[in-house]
């Protein structure tokens, strides 16, 4: 890993708490990568977070982290392979879900994505992000009127997004950098969320 001054501009640290509560702590150590913004964060991800399995394999939440590089990288179907293994011990874990079911949705099983989405819908019906990707996948598959029902899911689920409407509310009091600021945080951990990018776009 290059050296880096404590300095460097747009410095991005990605931590992994080894402990969360989202059922894949318990006693796992933290995994971390630095990096400045100017690099390849996606690629950088998937390198170190390779290398910490290496050395320890069973580290679920790294796991998590590789398959999200690999389907930012346009590597959708190696990540599927990994998240379905992954989701065989975590499908309680909607991080894992989402993940999957996005990874499953570009690599055209669209049947895992549904069942992914139902999944997670089932257990986090906040995320309107997710109704969205089912009810796209199920327009794919035919299934009009369940899709229809999920997309007014998904608007329900977005009026109750805290980031979004603390987003909307700085964007009408004309704090559109903050605004700005609150989107891309939600990105940088959703990068596909549907909300988000279309309120982000209307900044």
């Amino acid at each position: 890993m290059p050296k880096q001054s404590a300095g460097d501009a747009g410095r991005l640290r990605i931590c992994l708490a080894g402990a969360g509560p989202d059922g894949m702590g318990h006693g796992l150590r933290a995994a971390c990568v630095d990096r400045s913004a100017g690099q390849d964060i996606d690629a950088d991800m998937l390198i170190s977070s390779e290398a910490i399995l290496r050395a320890s394999p069973a580290l679920p939440p790294v796991e998590l982290l590789a398959c999200q590089a690999l389907r930012r990288l346009g590597r959708a179907e190696a990540a599927r392979a990994r998240l379905s293994a992954l989701a065989r011990d975590h499908a309680h874990v909607p991080a894992v879900m989402w993940e999957l079911a996005q990874a499953a949705s570009e690599a055209g099983a669209g049947r895992q994505a549904i069942a992914a989405l139902e999944s997670l819908t089932r257990q986090q019906p906040s995320v309107s992000g997710g109704w969205f990707l089912l009810a796209k996948e199920l327009r794919k598959a035919g299934r009009g009127a369940e899709a229809w029902r999920a997309d007014l899911s998904g608007v329900h689920a977005s009026g109750h997004d805290a980031e979004l409407l603390k987003a909307a509310t700085a964007m009408h009091g004309g704090d559109l950098d903050g605004a700005e600021a609150i989107m891309g945080a939600k990105l940088l951990r959703q990068p596909d969320d549907p909300p988000a990018l279309r309120l982000l776009g209307e900044i």
